[in-house]
């Protein structure tokens, strides 16, 4: 579902025209962003995932989640395997999806993803020019801000309310990294479904107003503060299942 070379060239198109009608966008086939989950901190001295590679550059330990999503802001590819300190641009340049859209090199010209000046502008990445000089640039980089900044804000609206079940009234998701990883992708799935079959969210009551903050589960990064959340996502599951049944 998130494999990007899944993209077939039927697909390519639906989603270039999605763009051409929603954005007025000509031959983008996704939009890219990264973004911070905030996650319960890491031993500071965990010899492999050390708290200082999660902390970043706004101070709280996170993940940093590369999203790629078309312009009706289904997900396409999903990555949330790099700690917080990770820079957009460098999650970026490891991926798999940068290697695939290199093919550019080879002749498949016209088809670019749009990002934001976090990364780098490249023949298949196309991203505000910093100092643009003539008026062609200029209407680039305005063009390129405005369809992100829309596709971003609503991504983030939709993207991540699905996690609002896991998260605390401190907006953390209480689980080590690897848990946390999990819950974002299988969100991301939850997501896209909602998507598809236009589901709205759903509203689970939160209790906190009735739990004791101050318990000694903080002691254990590998366990969730609320252990209740597990039964409000598994009933969340239960109600999409159950609604796309009926449909």
């Amino acid at each position: 579902m998130f494999g990007f070379q899944q993209l077939i060239s039927n697909k390519k198109r639906r989603v270039k025209q999605q763009f051409l009608e929603k954005q007025n966008f000509l031959n983008a086939i996704g939009a890219i962003d990264g973004t911070h989950f905030a996650i319960f901190s890491p031993k500071v001295d965990d010899p492999i995932y050390p708290a200082v590679a999660y902390l970043n550059r706004k101070g709280y330990h996170s993940i940093n989640v590369q999203a790629i999503f078309d312009a009706n802001i289904m997900l396409l590819n999903v990555n949330a395997r790099f700690p917080g300190a990770t820079h957009d641009c460098g999650i970026w340049e490891t991926s798999y999806i940068h290697r695939h859209l290199r093919k550019y090199e080879e002749g498949r010209h016209n088809t670019w993803l749009l990002g934001d000046s976090g990364y780098p502008l490249q023949p298949w990445l196309m991203t505000p020019i910093l100092m643009p000089l003539l008026i062609h640039q200029k209407n680039i980089t305005l063009h390129v801000t405005y369809t992100l900044g829309m596709l971003v804000r609503e991504e983030t609206v939709y993207g991540k309310g699905d996690l609002d079940v896991f998260f605390k009234k401190d907006r953390v998701l209480h689980y080590n990294h690897a848990t946390a990883g999990r819950i974002i992708y299988s969100c991301a799935v939850l997501h896209n479904i909602c998507r598809r079959y236009n589901i709205p969210d759903v509203d689970i009551d939160d209790d906190d107003d009735n739990v004791d903050n101050d318990n000694d589960q903080h002691d254990n990064p590998h366990q969730p503060v609320n252990p209740d959340v597990n039964i409000l996502a598994e009933a969340r599951i239960i109600r999409l299942v159950n609604q796309l049944a009926h449909n």
